[in-house]
């Protein structure tokens, strides 16, 4: 989950702040790492990370701050789609984007709208198109900086609705995958949707071949020859970068595009009004120039202009076997799912033998147990007798209660004879002594003898 935070002493400066559950393996330190990478680099569309730490149960990364997707900017026009001018720019500082990762031997993974933001609406970032999200990040190269042997069979890692049909079919994933996402993204932006969008899993692999190619016939011709340049290739061979980049400079040429215009969520674009109240003005007096950001060179600088008829068609061309991968079988073997939760720490089991005892143990250690639940009403005797039991739950049974002996009773003798009880004063009073012969029943008590 991302938040927005503040520093205390200084409430002007804002941040974004990653967190996720302390596991067993740390996602966060990759991201980290690749960041720094970037930054070392000097990459114009990464984020800058600025600290990475650990908190009670949670690790965090805080990062530079942006604004929202281009996701988010896309479901919020009227259309659901960008205007062609906004889909060319943004495309190619995606591609750059996408270009200063793998330049570094990593691939993303998972490309999609909602991984790249644009800076703070109102201010002069808000030309500028950033990549998020390095959780799927990985390097292709070994210790040896060779290529990676492919696995046979590799989990799926990604975004359905975006992921190229190498993905489907659970193999290797390369280089060019990012960028078959990336023409999926561009499709979108464009169209304003894609046709198995909310499909489910099992079908969107056969929507993807059978409907790709209709698609593409409601965009421009370069959309076309991308797709084509994609097909020729394989998980060792390097993408023609400076070619595929030329084919999204040519779309802007084509159409005479100007660097002045402003971008649909712009002040002057075209849908101003809907993102007027999102901005936030910012005293920034470095600006930036639009034509350094996605650097097209000038229309009589271009060496060569790119035609459909000059790509093979796809199935024409096999893509090449790959051969360039690493003497070493260093395959990593990578689970199907998210990373593995933290492990629960159970409570030590006591032995308890009788079962009331243990009712009333697994009441008071369920989750939703509260001490102040209402407690089931029972007779006192019954009452009492749980209180004993629960009281010492180890004993086999309840506790012997020891009543008090009457005033008077005698105690029971070690040899075990029984106490001979003795009888209160009433019922001595009453009770009526038997007569021997010649004696008196109560003889007189302080007169002689005669």
């Amino acid at each position: 989950m991302v938040f927005e935070a503040l520093r205390l002493n200084s409430p002007s400066s804002r941040f974004a702040v990653k967190v996720e559950l302390a596991a067993t393996h740390n996602n966060l330190k990759g991201e980290w790492n690749l960041m720094k990478l970037l930054k070392e680099s000097n990459a114009r569309h990464s984020i800058k990370g600025v600290e990475l730490g650990c908190q009670r149960n949670f690790n965090y990364i805080v990062m530079e701050l942006v604004g929202p997707s281009l996701s988010e900017l896309r479901k919020c026009s009227p259309k659901k789609k960008f205007t062609l001018y906004t889909t060319v720019v943004c495309g190619i500082q995606c591609f750059d984007s996408i270009v200063e990762i793998q330049k570094l031997g990593y691939i993303h993974r998972d490309v999609k709208p909602s991984n790249f933001a644009i800076g703070i609406l109102g201010s002069e970032d808000e030309k500028l198109v950033h990549v998020l999200d390095f959780g799927l990040c990985r390097n292709i190269y070994n210790k040896n900086k060779e290529l990676r042997k492919r696995r046979v069979k590799a989990p799926f890692r990604g975004t359905v609705n975006y992921c190229s049909l190498n993905i489907h079919f659970r193999m290797e994933p390369g280089r060019h995958d990012d960028f078959w996402s990336l023409l999926f993204v561009l499709i979108e932006f464009h169209l304003g949707f894609l046709p198995w969008d909310k499909m489910p899993k099992e079908n969107v692999k056969t929507a993807k071949e059978k409907q790709t190619d209709e698609l593409l016939g409601k965009c421009p011709e370069e959309f076309k020859m991308i797709r084509c340049l994609l097909s020729m290739l394989s998980y060792s061979k390097v993408p023609d970068y400076e070619r595929l980049r030329g084919v999204l400079c040519q779309l802007w040429h084509n159409n005479q595009f100007t660097p002045d215009k402003p971008l649909d969520w712009q002040a002057g674009g075209e849908y101003e009004s809907i993102f007027r109240h999102r901005s936030r003005p910012q005293n920034n007096p470095k600006k930036l120039n639009l034509i350094e950001i996605i650097n097209i060179p000038n229309a009589e600088e271009k060496k060569s202009k790119y035609a459909l008829e000059d790509f093979p068609k796809p199935g024409e061309q096999e893509p090449s076997r790959d051969e360039s991968v690493s003497n070493s079988d260093d395959t990593i073997v990578e689970k199907e799912g998210p990373p593995p939760a933290p492990k629960h720490i159970s409570r030590p089991v006591v032995p308890i033998r009788d079962e009331a005892a243990r009712k009333i143990r697994a009441r008071i250690y369920s989750p939703n147990y509260s001490s102040e639940q209402p407690t089931q009403k029972m007779d006192m005797p019954t009452q009492r007798r749980r209180n004993n039991t629960a009281t010492i739950s180890g004993m086999r049974h309840p506790p012997l209660v020891m009543k008090k002996p009457p005033s008077g009773a005698s105690r029971a003798s070690k040899s075990g004879e029984r106490p001979t009880p003795t009888p209160s004063r009433r019922s001595a009073e009453k009770r009526t002594p038997s007569k021997k012969s010649g004696e008196k029943a109560f003889p007189s008590v302080g007169k002689a003898e005669k």
